[in-house]
């Protein structure tokens, strides 16, 4: 009876399998100049009955982007090319009947013409795609494999991290819709180089690269990368493929981390003067790979692509990531450990400069990640950036934990360790409460209440006790600094927009209003802080800024004034004992 039964269970499995929907996309890119890109998706073994599909309405940013807007033309037809109905039914969602089982074919058009990570573009020299931007997902189906095949000029190259078919250079599969969208995809001319280290290979495609700098110095400082961040902080190499996308613009650069690779775009002046610059934004998206992609909030582990998803757990996912794209540069050796100390002093003169801080935790910073997009929200009296918190406050606890277990363990532990407990074992840790856990099972400590004040609430963490315990000193000076006179926020790489203009003042009677985009500031483009643009004027310097206020530029200018702010500076304790000496030394070299 039970052999009966188990051929039956066999037989069961075989049917369903046979017969279970598969998904094939695909995308043609033969319509370059008006930048739509052709989609066709196949459904086959569909059902008879009622079929949903969508397209997400975010994707990366945290941010309700609604791509259904950019979809054209769609219509459904069966396997006698006999167009069947389809409704849309929300904003995102299209409703299909077939009336009978069998095969659906589904085509749309959707447009394209966005150049940065978080984007999509097709023109006459390439087509960049992250495809949760153009491809529907079956409702009911997203776990299910899906396959695609992407229809490009023959003389264009395609890289893209995802596992290629056999036998077919443009066709790919994936074990679901999440891991293909999971996949962006850069098609054209593009400039390649590849190297392997410490088991994997790792391939860096260039966008639109002109010889702007040394690619050999380039590839040297990616090395240093990742070799540092796999072997060396995390005793792992989780992938046997990684893939670089990089972009060139004239614009500022951003970047966007998948699990098995990245897109990043940065500006090709700034490679010029020296690719180590970039060393930063790189050692932050390639850390990616484990914080956020592996090591992962339960909050963020399966999205739902309809809606807002919602974490406490940025200020460790990415101001965590942050601090580690720091402490890569140095020990990695592209900083000097002065030079180390002294962006920890940056980053804290910032946070205490901030008015939003006294009214905003790091955790309610993470969970408001969704306002983003709104001007008021980002003003600084408003809103408190949890990339910068989180890394201060990653800074502060690393410390501290040396300091409470003389040595032994500190926030590299901690990596590690939720490595292993979550990344490795494919489940998600529970925002702050699991970090938390973490810490005090390692260090036999209890942070709680460091957590509750300084995590969950706005309580000023106490700098100058945990670094006077580890042999440093904070400094705090009043600092004449040249003054903007506005502030501005920008969305990742699109332009600062205005938030505020000081009544009164000289940039204000110059005509700077609020809601004004920032081009440029003294003829060139904008820094990625908008006080480093003013960075060596004096009182008195003519300041010019070209603004763009609807369609139309407009230049101002007007007299710079100067303003007292307090600034703060980390330096090295002329007596520290041999305890302290040896947690510093292992700290900026990364050991236990």
């Amino acid at each position: 009876m039970k052999r009966i039964y188990g051929m039956i269970f066999v037989l069961l499995v075989l049917f369903s399998t046979a017969f279970a929907q598969s998904v094939h996309y695909d995308v043609f890119l033969d319509t370059q100049e008006t930048h739509f890109f052709r989609v066709k998706m196949t459904i086959r073994n569909a059902p008879e009955e009622t079929l949903n599909v969508a397209i997400p309405a975010w994707f990366g940013l945290y941010q309700i982007r609604d791509f259904a807007q950019y979809v054209q033309r769609v219509r459904a037809e069966n396997e006698n090319r006999q167009r069947i109905s389809m409704t849309k039914i929300d904003k995102q969602t299209w409703q299909i009947i077939p009336g009978t089982s069998g095969t659906i074919q589904i085509s749309y058009r959707v447009f394209g013409n966005d150049l940065s990570p978080f984007g999509t573009q097709l023109n006459t020299k390439h087509a960049f795609i992250n495809p949760a931007m153009i491809l529907f997902y079956l409702v009911n189906g997203r776990n299910r494999p899906v396959t695609i095949t992407y229809h490009k000029p023959e003389k264009w190259k395609i890289i893209t991290a995802a596992d290629r078919m056999e036998n077919r250079n443009a066709s790919f599969k994936a074990g679901s819709y999440d891991e293909l969208a999971d996949n962006p995809v850069e098609i054209g001319n593009f400039t390649k180089r590849s190297f392997t280290s410490d088991g994997a290979v790792y391939d860096a495609a260039f966008y639109d690269y002109h010889k702007e700098f040394d690619l050999n110095r380039f590839t040297e400082m990616l090395k240093r990368i990742v070799h540092y961040e796999t072997v060396q902080l995390m005793h792992d190499v989780p992938f046997k493929r990684y893939v670089f996308l990089f972009q060139l613009v004239d614009s500022h650069g951003s970047g966007m981390e998948h699990t098995n690779s990245c897109v990043i775009s940065f500006n090709r002046a700034r490679a010029h003067r020296d690719v180590f610059e970039l060393s930063s934004l790189i050692a932050h998206e390639f850390f990616h790979a484990w914080n956020v992609k592996r090591i992962k909030p339960k909050t963020l582990f399966r999205y739902d692509w309809t809606k807002e998803n919602y974490t406490r757990a940025l200020w460790f996912a990415e101001g965590g990531t942050s601090y580690y794209a720091a402490l890569t540069r140095e020990r990695a050796d592209f900083w000097t450990r002065r030079q180390l100390l002294d962006h920890f002093a940056k980053r804290i003169t910032q946070e205490e400069n901030d008015p939003g801080r006294f009214i905003q935790s790091p955790e309610m910073a993470s969970f408001n990640a969704w306002f983003e997009k709104y001007p008021w929200y980002e003003r600084p009296e408003n809103s408190i950036s949890y990339y910068r918190s989180g890394e201060i406050l990653s800074f502060l606890l690393d410390l501290k934990m040396r300091l409470d277990t003389r040595n032994r363990f500190g926030l590299d532990d901690v990596m590690r360790t939720m490595n292993g407990l979550f990344a490795k074992r494919n489940i998600g840790y529970n925002d702050s409460r699991d970090v938390l856990a973490v810490m005090n099972s390692l260090t036999g400590k209890d942070y709680s209440d460091f957590f509750a004040r300084y995590i969950s609430g706005t309580e000023r963490p106490p700098y100058e006790k945990i670094v006077g315990r580890a042999g440093l000193t904070l400094r705090k000076t009043l600092k004449e600094l040249p003054d903007p006179e506005f502030t501005a926020e920008r969305n990742f790489d699109k332009p600062f927009v205005v938030t505020t203009v000081e009544n009164e003042s000289p940039a204000q009677k110059a005509g700077l209003r609020i809601n004004d985009r920032i081009v440029k500031i003294n003829g060139k483009p904008t820094e990625l802080y908008i006080r480093d643009s003013y960075k060596g004027m004096k009182k008195g310097d003519q300041v010019t800024l070209l603004i763009k206020r609807g369609s139309r530029e407009e230049l101002l200018s007007y007299k710079l004034k100067m303003t007292s702010k307090p600034s703060f500076s980390l330096q090295m304790q002329k007596k520290r004992s041999e305890f302290q000496m040896k947690l510093l030394n292992d700290w900026f070299e990364g050991k236990p």
